[in-house]
């Protein structure tokens, strides 16, 4: 792991082990109000935490004098809060360290202090997998065996006969040494089978094994956690099974550990599917200043699992949700069962509460793929505005045009059309385009501003812009549309539609809520 930078806030400075202060570096705080860094920069300033340290974490020991001061507590970075559970506050500051998402840590248990520092609190994202393209399976299973797409493996029949593995993941995953990963098979079952999963641990220099795991049962859904030691591991992982009956396995998410801190980043959240092979949304958190508006982005594809544009929302400063999709390739477009669908406005409405805000409060935006979600969600949670660049709302007409318009250019909307159910054929895109439509159009949506920048040649979905332009205006008077066109297909202008993108966010910040942004 990286060397990492810690503010240590408190009256005594923590008696961490050695090798721990070799490895990261800790500064002490004991007056954050007049604490120096380096000789030139304040730690605050007028009372804001510096924003060079916005990304630092912060451990938090009984005593520390910013607990007694909620507006000092208030500009410190969520989610990268580790505080000490001895420590005692106001009901005012509880409210504050909740929203902030801080993680509780006994100090005084220095080998529990010690791990979280050392293994949890590392910077970025690291998420991947295994897919169903790479499975072999065993030569003396004869049962049906099919494949949805890119989307799923299914084995039908009688699973005794088999000795050994049923399925083989033929790649394998990388983990790097002395690092915790999280592995999270998606997998439905159906009749009288038992499976469980066997991930092996396989030294990547001397190909030994070095440990194997199981995981099985209710287990599954929460997934396993496994610790690579003192080298780098190859995570092999193979499916057995009894019974008879029908297996489905999708992806093997394989991703850096934070041990309980997060999912991905800190704070991470999974919204798990159930219905669906236990396949998941993820959220991510981040309470800002505590003043409206709360702003969710919906993240673009991304084969590398994880949240988009964490960076962008921050400059905001007001409160933000993040929600990435890690389903399919890169994506399914937010659009899953009426429970996975249900999960994500809860989301969403239970930050709005924790916040005390109300739905006029409320921002989605998105870009390309997050786009569908923006304006998908706009429809159950009528927000006071809804930007997006590079609309995307025919999710059929997507994979229609990957013949001639865009040949090969994105065959996952294909597997998109098999995720729901879809035939691939002109009555799965009629229906696909359909999940979009019938949820918008019964929504009333006249009071929500849409704010759109679009490519005026979409060789995804062409008639997006002009499909809700048409919409809007003929079914709401007075219908409230912001819209800028920029010539080209849907790839060729990405600056250009997010320049436009952030200037609108900003615009809607100054004018409707009162933030000021400095120009350029």
């Amino acid at each position: 792991m990286a060397k990492h930078h810690f503010f240590q806030l408190g009256p005594v400075a923590l008696d961490l082990p050695q090798e721990l202060a070799h490895q990261h570096q800790f500064e002490w705080v004991d007056n954050d109000a007049t604490y120096m860094p380096d000789s030139e920069q304040y730690l605050f300033v007028d009372g804001q935490l510096n924003a060079r340290y916005r990304n630092n974490w912060y451990l938090i020991s009984a005593g520390a004098a910013i607990l007694d001061d909620p507006a000092r507590l208030t500009t410190l970075p969520a989610n990268l809060i580790l505080l000490d559970t001895a420590a005692d506050y106001s009901s005012e500051v509880a409210r504050i360290l909740a929203l902030k998402q801080a993680h509780s840590v006994a100090f005084a248990d220095r080998a529990r202090l010690r791990d979280v520092l050392d293994h949890d609190c590392f910077d970025g994202q690291q998420g991947g997998g295994l897919d169903a393209d790479n499975i072999a399976v065993n030569a003396n299973f004869t049962g049906a065996v099919s494949q949805d797409g890119h989307v799923k493996l299914t084995v039908e029949g009688d699973f005794d006969e088999v000795t050994g593995p049923l399925l083989n993941w033929r790649n394998v995953s990388w983990g790097l040494y002395d690092s915790y990963f999280d592995v999270q098979p998606e997998l439905s079952v159906t009749g009288d089978v038992d499976v469980w999963f066997q991930v092996a641990l396989i030294h990547s220099k001397t190909k030994e094994l070095t440990k194997r795991y199981t995981l099985r049962g209710a287990e599954i859904k929460n997934g396993l956690r496994l610790y690579t030691q003192n080298a780098d591991q190859m995570i092999q992982v193979s499916l057995y099974a009894t019974g008879s009956g029908a297996i489905s396995v999708g992806k093997i998410h394989v991703r850096l550990s934070r041990d309980g801190l997060g999912e991905l980043f800190p704070g991470g959240q999974r919204l798990v599917d159930e219905t669906a092979r236990h396949t998941e949304i993820l959220t991510y958190f981040d309470a800002g200043d505590l003043k409206p508006p709360l702003m969710v982005y919906f993240s673009g594809y991304r084969t590398a699992e994880g949240f988009e544009a964490n960076f962008l929302m921050q400059h905001f400063k007001n409160p933000f949700m993040i929600i990435g999709d890690p389903r399919l390739e890169g994506g399914a477009f937010y659009v899953g069962s009426d429970a996975l669908e249900q999960q994500i406005v809860d989301a969403i409405e239970a930050k709005l509460d924790a916040l005390g805000f109300s739905r006029d409060q409320l921002l989605m935006s998105g870009l390309s793929m997050g786009t569908t979600g923006a304006i998908y969600y706009s429809a159950k949670l009528h927000p006071h505005a809804v930007i997006v660049g590079k609309p995307l709302v025919n999710l059929g007409n997507i994979a229609g045009n990957e013949r001639i318009n865009r040949p090969n250019g994105f065959p996952t909307s294909f597997d998109l059309l098999l995720n729901n159910q879809a035939p691939v054929s002109p009555d799965g895109v009629a229906q696909m385009n359909a999940r979009f439509w019938d949820c918008f159009k019964q929504a009333d949506v006249s009071n929500v501003l849409y704010v759109l920048a679009y490519m005026e040649n979409d060789d995804y979905d062409g008639t997006a812009f002009a499909d809700i332009f048409h919409y809007l205006t003929t079914h709401f008077q007075g219908a409230r549309l912001w819209h800028k066109g920029l010539v080209g297909r849907h790839n060729d202008d990405t600056p250009g539609i997010t320049s436009w993108f952030i200037r609108q966010i900003e615009r809607i910040l100054t004018t409707d809520f009162n933030r000021v942004f400095k120009e350029g």
